[in-house]
């Protein structure tokens, strides 16, 4: 659930009660991105309308332009579709952040040491609201883990021909949420998908890379002639050491590349 989601729905003029409604509701599942996937059973079990009155309303606040409805399949059949709620987050966060105890600090600034205040310090960090609780704000970082480099001391060298499991379990991650409409946090990792992943590295990045660009593929691809992709991220991951090697076969059969085309 977002604050700033939900804040924005009810203050948008939609015209039709239960428009507002339906719009309201998909704001109480979005994140702070204004995403979110609910199933029509349960839009309908929480607002009360039927299914097809949501179906109505959801198309008649795309209509609005107030969502974005992006249709989604697993495995060759339909998925529940993913919602994007058409708004600014830069629009609303000087009241978000007035309505919250938490102020999240901007990212560090560091400046060169003969420009530092004292001899020895490596730079400044912005001082802070003295009467706020501080929370670091935590992004995802894009930075591949120590893992990824070979070598001792400062001989290390990042090892780009590999995908070791930090970096892996950050890719899936994202695999999970653009295929299968999950956010995949760290608490959903079970013991024996992490063994899995174990197992199966580390990988060559090309084998890795694959496997991503298979399950990205339209529905209509032929390589899903001879081949079926994994009903969700836990069977990817349960069997990804075998991956590569099935897509691998399935585009000789067709006749296909590793980019998915004519070869």
């Amino acid at each position: 659930m977002s604050v700033l989601a939900i804040n924005w729905a009810f203050k948008q003029q939609v015209g039709k009660p239960s428009a507002k409604l339906v719009l309201v509701k998909l704001a109480d599942h979005a994140n702070d991105d204004g995403k979110c996937w609910p199933s029509f059973r349960r839009i309908c079990l929480d607002t009360e309308l039927s299914r097809d009155s949501v179906i109505r309303q959801i198309k008649f606040l795309e209509q609005k332009a107030l969502i974005t409805v992006f249709r989604r399949y697993r495995a060759r059949s339909y998925a529940s579709n993913l919602y994007q709620l058409n708004f600014k987050r830069g629009g609303h966060s000087e009241s978000a952040q007035a309505a919250s105890s938490t102020v999240r600090l901007a990212p560090r600034v560091v400046l060169p040491k003969d420009q530092a205040t004292s001899p020895g310090r490596p730079g400044v960090v912005a001082q802070s609201h003295p009467n706020r609780h501080i929370e670091p704000l935590i992004q995802p970082s894009i930075e591949p883990s120590l893992s990824l480099y070979k070598g001792n001391g400062n001989n290390k060298k990042w090892n780009r021909d590999t995908i070791e499991y930090a970096e892996a379990k950050l890719l899936l991650s994202k695999l999970n949420e653009d295929v299968f409409g999950q956010v995949f946090s760290e608490t959903r990792w079970w013991p024996d998908m992490e063994e899995s992943l174990k197992h199966a590295l580390p990988m060559k990045r090309e084998k890795f890379e694959l496997v991503a660009r298979f399950y990205r593929l339209p529905d209509d691809h032929p390589i899903f002639r001879v081949i079926q992709a994994k009903p969700s991220i836990e069977s990817v991951i349960r069997n990804l050491r075998w991956e590569p090697r099935r897509i691998r076969f399935a585009l000789m059969k067709i006749g296909f590349d590793e980019r998915f085309g004519p070869a």
